[in-house]
């Protein structure tokens, strides 16, 4: 049986190419997802951010309960206090904190109909009692075990709803490790009924549990290339950034283009920063605030421009030679559109009506030709705009590290073109 502790982000199974979703209609607005096209890949925007919730989460409980569960940022108390502050989180002590976390992956499992008979699980059936049955209440057996184990005076199995009481005199590493085989052999089979549902489903739920991963299952103090899977090196590393961006170019018809563009330069700034994590000042600082904006993204689906801050888009909207460079024949192109339309408006000069005349001899008339104009013009215009945003939204997006002593690279991505799976919609 593979070890769960070393098992990566598999490639995606949703049975089409990773190349099979585009879009380049003009009508659909900077960052909303294509409904035409969201239909075509199967999953829902609706159902693509619960996928993307439960691998978030299934990620998130393994990395609350791990021995080592990181804790940047974290200000809750190691006990609760009798006062209740306006942040839940704020007032939960670590603990708490798992039970919940549990708790939502066990609600979400049953909802998203994936709290699976634990037979369907490779080796689990014999590893609980007979009062357990399903992977949810698996789960929560494990939890209890694990957080009882670990702390005697928690008496837990009511709050997490266990079907029975946890008699077991385990230790804690042996309930650890009986948790992480559950969650790896869980996860399999998460991934192929997924995959056995709409088109887009299992990468949405790849794509949430893998962006997790880079904070929930990472040891800051690895150095890369060390092939652990806690290590830098392997969440961060070249294969693992690939497979994201080339997941979000999967899902960007149903997560909008800014927000997929943008998170595949993060993740590919992260990538050069894995090469050498401790010329950064407190990289697993900013990592924990980096995956924090990944999560508003995409499971609550905030809009990347907000992120932008105005005058900086401002600046960015009055830099015209970017611009003409990188539309120069939409730009001539369109002036030419716009002399015939000025022309058109003239209909009674006889140059226009010259022009009409021989026009029509191959069934072309003015009016067919304004329309054309028209829309050639708000294509341009559309086009401007995305280049605009997407400049600024990738920049906005990235909350990268500062180098120390010039031993690290102050690295701002942007999408080549050429190399990067995202880069080609532009000329798309």
């Amino acid at each position: 049986m593979p070890d769960p502790e070393t098992s990566p982000v598999p490639a995606t199974n949703d049975g089409a190419s990773n190349t099979a979703i585009g879009s380049s209609d003009p009508s659909i607005s900077i960052n909303q997802p294509s409904r035409v096209v969201a239909q075509i890949s199967g999953v829902s925007p609706t159902d693509a951010v619960r996928a993307l919730r439960l691998g978030w989460m299934v990620a998130e409980v393994r990395g609350r309960l791990r021995p080592d569960a990181p804790t940047v940022g974290s200000k809750a108390p190691e006990q609760a206090g009798s006062s209740l502050l306006l942040a839940a989180a704020d007032e939960r002590t670590p603990a708490e904190r798992q039970i919940e976390a549990a708790k939502i992956l066990a609600a979400m499992a049953h909802d998203i109909h994936v709290d699976l008979p634990i037979k369907r699980l490779t080796n689990q059936s014999a590893e609980f009692p007979g009062e357990i049955q399903g992977a949810s209440d698996a789960l929560k057996y494990l939890v209890c075990g694990l957080i009882t184990a670990r702390n005697p005076r928690f008496k837990i199995s009511e709050t997490l709803q266990v079907p029975l009481p946890v008699q077991d005199d385990s230790t804690a590493q042996d309930w650890w490790d009986r948790f992480a085989t559950f969650i790896w052999a869980w996860d399999q089979v998460i991934q192929d009924e997924l995959a056995a549902g709409e088109f887009g489903t299992a990468s949405a739920y790849q794509l949430g549990r893998g962006l997790a991963e880079t904070y929930w299952a990472l040891d800051p103090g690895r150095i890369p290339p060390a092939a652990d899977p806690d290590s830098w090196g392997f969440l961060l590393g070249e294969n693992r950034v690939h497979a994201y961006a080339l997941l979000l170019q999967r899902l960007r018809p149903v997560i909008g283009t800014l927000t997929a563009v943008g998170i595949a330069a993060s993740v590919t700034a992260w990538g050069k920063v894995a090469l050498n994590p401790h010329g950064y000042k407190d990289p697993e600082i900013a990592l924990s605030e980096q995956t924090l904006v990944w999560r508003d993204l995409l499971l609550t689906g905030r809009d990347p421009t907000t992120l932008v801050d105005s005058q900086v888009l401002a600046k960015a909207a009055r830099r015209i030679r970017p611009l003409l460079k990188a539309f120069s024949w939409e730009l001539a192109l369109g002036v030419i559109a716009a002399v015939v339309l000025g022309l058109s408006a003239f209909h009674h000069s006889q140059l226009t009506g010259t022009v009409g005349a021989v026009l029509g001899v191959f069934g072309l008339t003015t009016s067919a030709l304004a329309a054309r104009t028209k829309a050639m013009l708000q294509t341009v215009g559309t086009r401007v705009r995305e280049e605009i945003y997407e400049d600024v939204v990738v920049v906005a997006i990235q909350n990268l590290p500062k180098p120390l002593d010039g031993s690290g690279v102050n690295i701002k991505v942007l999408l080549n073109t050429a190399s990067h799976p995202l880069g080609q919609r532009r000329r798309s």
